[in-house]
């Protein structure tokens, strides 16, 4: 019996795509949208990315945020900067470490704390000049020993001798008055809030397209029901939500 070649072409589509289907479902076959990101919790199989992108750390972010935020234990943040336990995290900022040190050949600030976070989590970031303590990059070096050489030139060409001032100035006063303020702007994240609520809030389409790994959903969906239409707890999403809405 002959077949005419429209219909053998078919029989073929439907083979090939039933065949895939099948794998699919299996956990034999995985597309692009199946593999978004890794360290995140995953739903549905899939994962979705909860860490902030290190470059969106601002001067403005407490240390009591980054801990927050990422999956970095207070004691290696401090040794890496070489910050006294005594210190506050809730009072003391990224962009104070300028402040925390003598002057160094390259200076040390938020860009060293946007990499060193990056690089210690085996991150992707735009590698800037910026100072690092020896601290720093031997915790880099100790967390992540695959690094590639033209990395360890960078964290070579780019640590600094650091030496800590005895009684740096830090304004304290103005810290409990941001953190009092992000702290009232944090409260309106709630059940109600729609996306469009988030970018008045100061974030960025683009910076919830990289949270989610997924096409910005539009301006009137409720956050709380799109984190659940992606099998996620909205309790866990809605922390790293919040770590994006720190002022400038």
């Amino acid at each position: 019996m002959k077949m005419k070649s429209g219909t053998m072409v078919i029989i073929l589509l439907l083979v090939i795509f039933g065949g895939i289907l099948l794998a699919e479902q299996l956990g034999l076959w995985v597309t692009q949208n199946d593999q978004i990101s890794s360290g995140g919790n995953s739903g549905q199989g899939r994962e979705v990315v909860l860490v902030p992108d290190p470059s969106e750390i601002r001067g403005s972010t407490t240390f009591a945020s980054l801990l927050e935020s990422f999956p970095i234990d207070q004691s290696v943040l401090y040794a890496a900067f070489m910050i006294p336990e005594t210190m506050d995290p809730a009072l003391l900022r990224s962009g104070d470490l300028e402040s925390l040190f003598e002057e160094t050949s390259i200076e040390i600030g938020n860009e060293s704390m946007k990499i060193f976070i990056a690089l210690y989590m085996g991150l992707d970031i735009e590698l800037e000049a910026t100072g690092f303590p020896q601290a720093a990059v031997d915790l880099i070096l100790k967390k992540q020993p695959e690094l590639d050489d033209a990395i360890r030139s960078y964290l070579e060409e780019n640590t600094v001798d650091a030496r800590p001032l005895e009684n740096p100035e830090i304004e304290v006063e103005d810290h409990e008055a941001e953190a009092e303020e992000n702290s009232l702007e944090l409260i309106q994240i709630s059940g109600s809030t729609l996306f469009g609520d988030l970018l008045e809030m100061g974030l960025t389409v683009e910076g919830l397209e990289d949270l989610f790994g997924e096409a910005y959903p539009g301006d009137q969906v409720r956050v709380k029901d799109y984190i659940e239409s992606l099998g996620l707890e909205y309790s866990t999403v809605k922390k790293s939500i919040e770590a994006l809405t720190g002022e400038e």
